[in-house]
């Protein structure tokens, strides 16, 4: 499948930018405060990851750091934990999002996928999450849903991107 129309500039998709952004933020905040029935991967990092593949003229770096404070604050965690974490991910897909973009569905979701792991076994470290016996599972487990996730919000940004960048 071809990407004929899929190159966006920023002035085209700003508002949808800043939304989708906001939109996951406040996800994120309901998941940490145990208002979702499912432990949800951060939806702004994958929000993040998105962006950083479809708009080809920015590095995102900068925007990993604001939106990895923003999380540390809604998580109450260390300041500048998340903000590493996002900035490293961001770094690592920068660095292949020229051959990302042309890689198969199933393949770009498996490498966001370990890409969500690794955040997750860095986030232990940097985080050090306590644990019961509950939760635990959560914490392993809630990467997996990027299998559902990715494709989803992949095709519906995209989706809406077309809109935006085809209105007059």
């Amino acid at each position: 499948m071809t990407e004929k129309l899929m190159h966006f500039r920023f002035s085209q998709v700003k508002w949808l930018l800043f939304l989708s952004y906001f939109i996951t933020l406040v996800l994120d905040s309901m998941n940490s405060l145990a208002l979702l029935p499912v432990t949800l991967p951060s939806m702004t990092l994958l929000m993040l990851l998105i962006w950083t593949m479809l708009l080809q003229n920015k590095t995102h770096l900068f925007t990993a750091l604001i939106l990895g404070l923003l999380s540390d604050g809604i998580f109450n965690s260390v300041l500048g934990a998340h903000a590493i974490l996002f900035s490293l991910l961001v770094f690592l897909l920068l660095r292949i999002r020229f051959s990302f973009r042309s890689y198969p569905l199933w393949q770009q979701t498996f490498i966001i996928t370990l890409y969500f792991y690794a955040a997750k076994i860095l986030g232990f470290f940097l985080l050090q999450p306590v644990f019961n016996a509950s939760n635990a599972y959560d914490y392993w487990l809630s990467p997996l849903l990027i299998i559902i996730l990715w494709p989803v919000t992949l095709f519906i940004i995209k989706h809406q991107c077309l809109k935006v960048a085809s209105a007059p």
